[in-house]
């Protein structure tokens, strides 16, 4: 686990030995690229299908719950996300946090092999001298079942399903893939954060990553797990690098309604998928900054508005807005 620098600039480069990294920090800072080399991440105008297969932007995760469900209305849910040939109920106590007691689970769940857990409860609601039933439900929507959604069907199911049950969102994942493998500089990241140019979390956990080829193999960590955000920026399968935002609370639920909202205002498929892309990219990029703090005597008035984004993390945005907007017009054509 990596703290923040506090020593003279003189020093910082030494900060390596104080990490639990097999990898030093002179080794990650071979992924960093220069000025020049974001550009060359982006293909001609001829190369449209490498366009395609360059980036991939969409949700990876997704923890939904609702309370006061009817009998019809918990049904008519099953049916939408569950067949009988998919799925399996298993009748014992659930809840995503393994640490929650008993007497908070769910009574039961269901599990799907496309990626969906349903976690519910049955419960009495009295009236007077009347009684009916209702189901207070959990949903979690693994990176599996996303894995099978192309981007307009995934925003397609979150609307859908947003507005048939008023769906609370707990947590939201958003995933950004470089095929490139080039577009995260890890080492530029660290070295930032080891001088204190950051915003937005207060840690880095560099202990499972390693450099192998020149290229990033394993997972930097960004922030606390038990916050609101969680940064992981790892490979999949050495395929790839994803840089994976893991928003909650807050910040899941304003994404969930932004994504849930955009398809009540767009008409065009293709503007709702530029339009998702943009939140989902906003989203995942905005919770984190790295600015230059030097020039800033206190620290106390080290605020964003004070600073001046670093050239790493500005071509990082660019490069992926900018992505979407060529996309979006490869698509058009």
């Amino acid at each position: 686990m990596l703290k923040p620098n506090k020593e003279n600039s003189n020093q910082q480069l030494l900060a390596t030995q104080k990490s639990p990294s097999n990898t030093p920090l002179f080794l990650h800072n071979t992924l960093t690229l220069s000025t020049n080399s974001f550009n060359l991440l982006l293909p001609s105008p001829l190369d449209s299908q490498l366009l395609l297969e360059l980036f991939l932007i969409h949700p990876d995760y997704l923890r939904v719950s609702s309370l006061d469900l009817t009998d019809k209305s918990f049904c008519h849910l099953r049916t939408i996300l569950f067949s009988k040939t998919d799925s399996q109920d298993i009748n014992k106590p659930w809840h995503p946090d393994p640490k929650m007691p008993n007497s908070k689970k769910y009574q039961n769940r269901i599990v799907s092999k496309s990626g969906i857990v349903l976690g519910y409860t049955k419960r009495a609601k009295y009236r007077g001298s009347n009684t009916r039933y209702v189901y207070d439900i959990m949903i979690d929507f693994t990176g599996a079942y996303f894995a099978n959604l192309n981007l307009l069907e995934q925003i397609k199911r979150i609307n859908y399903l947003n507005s048939n049950w008023q769906l609370k969102c707990h947590r939201l994942d958003v995933a950004i893939d470089d095929y490139s493998r080039k577009l995260f500089p890890v080492g530029q990241m660290i070295a930032a954060f080891l001088r204190g140019d950051n915003f937005g979390f207060q840690v880095i956990d560099d202990s499972y990553l390693n450099i192998i080829d020149n290229l990033l193999v394993g997972t930097l960590g960004i922030g606390s797990r038990r916050s609101s955000l969680f940064i992981r920026i790892y490979t999949k399968h050495r395929l790839f690098v994803r840089y994976e935002a893991e928003l909650k609370q807050s910040k899941a639920s304003k994404l969930f309604v932004e994504l849930a909202n955009l398809h009540e205002s767009k008409h065009s498929d293709i503007s709702l998928i530029k339009d998702t892309q943009k939140a989902l990219a906003n989203a995942a990029l905005s919770c984190l900054d790295f600015r230059d703090k030097s020039s800033i005597i206190s620290p106390k008035n080290a605020t964003r508005a004070r600073t001046n984004r670093l050239l790493f993390w500005s071509q990082i945005i660019n490069t992926i807005f900018l992505y979407i907007e060529i996309l979006d017009e490869v698509s058009s054509e």
